[in-house]
């Protein structure tokens, strides 16, 4: 099935029908031809928009050749992330004017994922005749309509068209070519690693960005200079990368100052170990999708975003199986090589990996070793008969040994299926909230038919957690609300990962192990250990279990707790004072814990309302 077909016809489940891409509305030139003659023409003017600017939008739709008959309807969809068109208060944003006559009424409606501007028409309407809809008019006011706050460059308005009310519709797409663009470079942040070892490479990433964090319009390459201090060695530049080396002669917190500009750029702490340090810790986005599914930019802007404009040390691209095909320009063998053209051992990791995206079985991630193994295994599209369950999917990657990772399992999961060799994780936190447990206060959404972390932790499964952005924008770990389809309550989320460096050997490892926490998107410092093994263990205990933690963040910590078995808390720490904490605590054996398997995580919450979750450990009692 390819894309387009795929699409109208529902897809898998979430994938929203609003794209922004004329692609999906292709067609062969037979039907383009017919749908012109009953859909007529919508333009858009004008055709350039700056990001997060408020805007006027004068969308002018000419009627087609059959003309339109009295009662047929014209509806055209405005993405709910942008301002909720209203025709009300021309002071407020989303002021919308129609001057209709006697042709028809307008109804403003809000929908997910888009909202409506519905005209049904109250005579019959002639060929070449003109409806004009001026969205975010400002002839009243200042409202205007408040855009994206990322780049879009290839925009286009579902317009439906009921040619005589009976309820028959015909998609059409803007004519003319529509695009948000970035801003001027304006901001710089210095991305260093939560950690290091003495004497080992620290790689200095310098990002600059326009007032969002975009890649900046016209791009810069401003030379960076690191200031030096004691103790601290700053290397040549290696021949073909941008990033600045520098190495630590001493253990110990440490911090940058990098020189852009003329103007001094301080960096977060670093923690500089004994070189006999057995894990560094990584932060990564793993999960996302770019123009080779429902995504905005291409795969390779996708992973340069990650690597140059959020600082990861870990991005991985996940476009969705369903929207991937031999036809597309970005299909698996281009999104293989995309990954392989990014990985640099030592400074970035990236995996070839899908996602398997079923409306009643949940999503999941499936990820990849290397490119050998992902091209022999190849990708998997849940509509398919052979592949259209869990139980199915496994069985086709089974060989491959990859890592599978669930996500917002709270929006549509079901844990009947499930397979531990293979599901070592779970996605604990995206842009769409946090599945921790039922009506947790990160998750607002009202869907169903899903099923909680806590839950499958319950049933005995061994999963560890990693957090992610599931964005659809373009921009891993940025920290927007806004996704490409729908106005999410939050922020795209972050995976800690301790590993033994920055390989893909090490950090499939680490996974593996589930040496792992996450994060609202915020990187804190998070070591959390039982009786010295540390998260993601699974260990044997037949007496008493020293749990230890420290804890760096990036605000005030205001409050820790240890989270067992049915989300039970046996130990909480409130009004903590500081941005660091370290502690520990006893776990007593009892008769209600003996000869059974119990879990115990940390849940961590900053002062500024930012989440982590670590990895259980878990206890076999003797």
């Amino acid at each position: 099935m390819n894309r387009r077909k795929f699409l109208t016809a529902g897809g898998a489940s979430l994938i929203l029908p609003f794209l922004g891409i004329g692609r999906a509305f292709a067609t062969a030139e037979e039907e383009k031809a017919k749908m012109q003659a009953l859909a007529g023409n919508i333009g858009l003017s004008p055709a350039r928009y700056l990001v997060g600017e408020k805007a006027t939008m004068v969308f002018t739709y000419s009627v087609g050749d059959l003309g339109l008959k009295k009662n047929g309807t014209i509806k055209l969809l405005i993405p709910i992330i942008w301002s909720l068109p209203q025709n009300n208060d021309p002071t407020r944003e989303g002021y919308t004017v129609c001057e209709l006559g006697d042709m028809g009424k307008l109804v403003l409606e809000e929908h997910v994922p888009e909202n409506t501007l519905t005209i049904t028409l109250t005579r019959d309407l002639n060929p070449g005749e003109k409806i004009t809809i001026v969205y975010g008019d400002k002839s009243r006011g200042d409202g205007g309509a408040r855009l994206t706050d990322f780049p879009w460059d290839d925009l286009a308005f579902p317009l439906i068209v009921d040619y005589d009310g009976t309820g028959t519709r015909i998609g059409k797409l803007l004519t003319n070519p529509v695009m948000i663009v970035a801003g001027t470079a304006s901001r710089t942040r210095i991305f260093v690693p939560a950690t290091s070892r003495v004497q080992e490479n620290v790689w200095v990433k310098t990002s600059v960005g326009d007032s969002y964090f975009n890649f900046p319009e016209p791009r810069v390459n401003y030379t960076t200079k690191i200031k030096k201090q004691p103790d601290m060695d700053v290397l040549p530049l290696v021949k073909g990368e941008e990033f600045i080396p520098v190495r630590f002669k001493k253990p110990g917190m440490a911090q940058i100052i990098a020189i852009v500009e003329a103007n001094e750029y301080p960096s977060s702490k670093i923690k500089v170990q004994d070189k006999k340090a057995p894990y560094n810790l990584y932060f990564g986005d793993l999960h996302g999708h770019s123009l080779g599914s429902d995504g905005l930019h291409s795969p390779e802007d996708y992973l340069a975003y990650g690597r140059e404009m959020s600082g990861l040390d870990i991005c991985i691209l996940t476009d969705h199986a369903e929207c991937i095909y031999d036809e597309n320009k970005y299909n698996w063998n281009y999104l293989i090589k995309a990954a392989e053209d990014a990985y640099r051992s030592g400074q970035f990791v990236t995996y070839p990996a899908f996602e398997w995206t079923h409306g009643t079985w949940g999503h999941r991630c499936v990820y990849y070793r290397d490119a050998t193994i992902a091209t022999n295994t190849g990708y998997f599209n849940c509509s398919y008969e052979n592949a259209n369950t869990p139980a199915k999917l496994y069985e086709l990657v089974r060989n491959a040994k990859p890592i599978i990772i669930p996500h917002h399992t709270m929006a549509a999961y079901k844990w009947e299926q499930h397979d531990p060799e293979l599901e070592p994780l779970v996605e604990i936190y995206s842009m769409w909230g946090s599945s921790e447990y039922n009506s947790n206060p990160l998750w607002t959404l009202k869907l169903k038919g899903g099923s909680s972390v806590s839950q499958g932790l319950n049933l005995g499964y061994q999963l560890g957690f990693v957090g992610a952005g599931d964005n659809h924008h373009g921009q891993p770990a940025q920290g927007l609300l806004q996704s490409k389809f729908i106005q999410l309550d939050h922020a795209n989320g972050i995976s800690g990962i301790w590993a033994e460096e920055l390989t893909r050997v090490a950090i499939w490892k680490a996974l593996k192990e589930r040496r792992t926490f996450a994060t609202t998107g915020v990187r804190m410092v998070v070591d959390f250990r039982i009786n010295e093994q540390p998260m993601g263990s699974i260990i044997q205990s037949s007496g008493n279990d020293q749990c230890r933690w420290r804890v760096r963040g990036t605000d005030r910590i205001q409050s820790l707790e240890i989270v067992t078995n049915d989300n039970k808390n046996i130990y909480e720490e409130t009004d903590i004072k500081s941005d660091e904490i370290k502690g520990n605590f006893t776990i007593m054996p009892t008769e209600e814990n003996k000869g059974k398997t119990s879990f115990y995580y940390l849940r961590i919450k900053q002062a500024d309302n930012n989440w982590a979750w670590t990895s259980p450990v878990w206890i076999n009692k003797a």
